[in-house]
């Protein structure tokens, strides 16, 4: 008895080893779904305003606050417009930061399939600045044969919004201008006021303020007679057929950014934002509107 108390222990047979590897199996594979479930990936492109390097390095923090939120960014170069477009268009991408007019043009494409689902602070409050040198020329009445400078013709705070506003705050003015032209750049259209190349001219409010501060422009170089209201610029958006609790888990996130958490403070400032807010599509009709009327899109 004294021999058999030295080996007192259960022998464990080949078809119970069997059946805990089988086990072990199914609890791998179960853990490594769950895994997969709560990694949900997302491939996010951005509007090419700026190098494919450049934007990724900008939006980097984000993608990676978006993985503690149980999504995993993976940057998606586009390096033109007709590209990124095209991967919007073709749903390639199911995360984008695109600008206003470039989202309504998708968004038709796409039968309305895009959605915005939020979008800066700061995009709500876009403005346009009417400038002249001519010191006979003090308001948006004023302008009758008068020759106007827009910006280009898809631009939204170069021609498109101020548009908007001009028919909706001047009626009829449109039509009593002497000459309606378009500038490649904010700069050329100031370029051509200051030289009186034309009477009046558009330029995003934002650009005008910063030339100024950098000293590239006079105070006195040019004068405003008229700034536009607020209208909407760049969002994120998702296509619209994407699990809409994507979309909830998405716009949470980042709504739920807090400038007064230093590390969500770092973040927002990588995207130029003081907050990020819920969006709706219904801040583009406007723009719409006035790009339907003019040809631009279908």
């Amino acid at each position: 008895m004294r021999g058999r108390g030295l080996y007192n222990h259960r022998v464990i047979s080949f078809p119970t080893l069997k059946r805990l590897r089988a086990l072990t199996c199914v609890a791998f594979t179960l853990l490594t779904s769950v895994g997969a479930v709560h990694a949900q990936v997302l491939k996010f492109a951005a509007i090419p305003e700026e190098s494919s390097a450049a934007a990724q390095a900008r939006f980097a923090p984000l993608l990676r606050y978006l993985e503690t939120r149980g999504m995993s960014g993976v940057f998606i170069a586009t390096p033109d417009m007709p590209s990124f477009i095209d991967a919007v268009v073709s749903k390639r991408v199911d995360f984008v930061w695109i600008n206003a007019f470039t989202f309504v043009q998708a968004r038709a494409r796409m039968n309305g399939d895009l959605t915005c689902v939020a979008h800066r602070r700061e995009d709500a409050h876009f403005t346009a600045s009417f400038i002249t040198r001519d010191a006979s020329i003090t308001s948006l009445s004023g302008l009758a044969e008068k020759s106007l400078m827009f910006g280009p013709r898809t631009s939204t705070t170069g021609h498109l919004m101020p548009r908007h506003f001009l028919k909706t705050e001047a009626p009829g003015t449109l039509e009593k201008l002497r000459a309606i032209r378009h500038g490649a750049s904010h700069e050329a259209v100031i370029d051509h006021v200051r030289r009186s190349a034309a009477d009046v001219g558009v330029i995003n409010t934002a650009v005008l303020a910063r030339l100024k501060e950098d000293g590239k422009l006079a105070d006195d170089a040019v004068r405003v007679i008229h700034t536009t209201p607020p209208f909407q610029e760049y969002c994120f958006a998702l296509p619209g057929d994407r699990d809409p609790a994507l979309f909830t888990t998405v716009q949470n996130a980042l709504t739920g950014l807090d400038p007064r958490r230093p590390d969500h403070r770092d973040i927002l400032r990588s995207v130029r934002a003081s907050r990020i807010v819920a969006g709706s599509d219904d801040n583009y009709a406007p723009l719409e509107e006035i790009a339907r009327e003019l040809g631009l899109v279908k």
